[in-house]
């Protein structure tokens, strides 16, 4: 049966362009030719004039985490495969290219597994994210056509409440739970804050900050407080990403001075050493 693989976390589809092969397509240009897929449970040919049917058992059923399938284009017939790995040219680590091929590889086979409803939140958090914040980077950009803060329409109560929403998922295990079920928190809270990072968000969160701080000192702000409550609540977001967390804290640790340099505005300097104090406990790299 036919289908469409939507990556969760920029709502993109995977399809086939003529120009650059397998490639994550914007949900606008995925029509059904281009995105569509399906499973086989082997790679030989199939014939519509001959009974496929396996000594008159019927078709070979797929099942979660017991069957062996293989990915097929269904328009184009190319298999789901990787680029065969090049001595002088390496992605790094295990990492494979995914290509589209004819033929491919003896080992292309795949074996399906349901999404985990933990992963699959958030993952679904981080696309709404993303695409809030980039809409509002955006909205601060325009400043310099419009002229005006203020005539900008900036989405800072959608904001607000997103940040408040995002610190509160990210909130440490309360004290008086018992071990096993604070250490079963807090590894749930690491495999988040290692999602977030992974797909850019901390970094994105970075980018919101210094476009804040860059239109703070403008006189056509028309609600300061408003402003520095956000601007707060993006340090508090930052520092619940990366809070026991050391790869993440490694990964930001080479901000510090950018951190240190923050401090110069009074309106987030508590925001800054909560940053701050993160980063110099859990990073041995700081």
């Amino acid at each position: 049966e036919p289908f469409r693989l939507c990556h969760v976390t920029t709502g993109r589809y995977l399809g086939l362009m003529e120009e650059k092969g397998l490639h994550l397509v914007d949900r606008d240009k995925a029509d059904i030719k281009t995105t569509s897929f399906c499973f086989r449970s082997s790679k030989e040919k199939c014939d519509a004039g001959k009974n496929t049917d396996t000594d008159c058992m019927g078709i070979p059923e797929i099942k979660y985490g017991d069957s062996m399938c293989y990915l097929q284009h269904l328009y184009s017939g190319l298999w789901l495969t990787y680029q065969a790995t090049d001595a002088k040219c390496r992605l790094g680590g295990n990492l494979r290219k995914a290509i589209l091929h004819s033929e491919g590889h003896m080992d292309d086979g795949l074996t399906l597994s349901r999404s985990q409803r933990e992963e699959s939140h958030t993952a679904g958090l981080i696309r709404s994210t993303v695409s809030l914040f980039t809409h509002f980077i955006r909205k601060l950009d325009g400043f310099s056509h419009e002229g005006s803060l203020s005539s900008l329409c900036l989405p800072m109560k959608t904001v607000t409440c997103s940040l408040q929403d995002l610190i509160k998922y990210f909130q440490s295990p309360l004290d008086g739970q018992s071990h096993e079920d604070k250490q079963k928190k807090m590894a749930a809270l690491r495999r988040r804050q290692n999602m977030f990072k992974e797909e850019g968000v901390i970094d994105l969160v970075v980018d919101c900050i210094d476009h804040l701080h860059h239109y703070s000192s403008d006189s056509c702000i028309t609600d300061a407080t408003q402003w520095e409550a956000v601007v707060y609540l993006f340090y508090e977001l930052l520092a619940a990403l990366i809070r026991g967390n050391r790869v993440n804290c490694a990964h930001f640790s080479s901000s510090v001075d950018w951190l240190i340099g923050r401090l110069d505005h009074l309106e987030a300097s508590s925001g800054v050493l909560e940053v701050l104090h993160c980063v110099l406990v859990e990073s041995p790299e700081a």
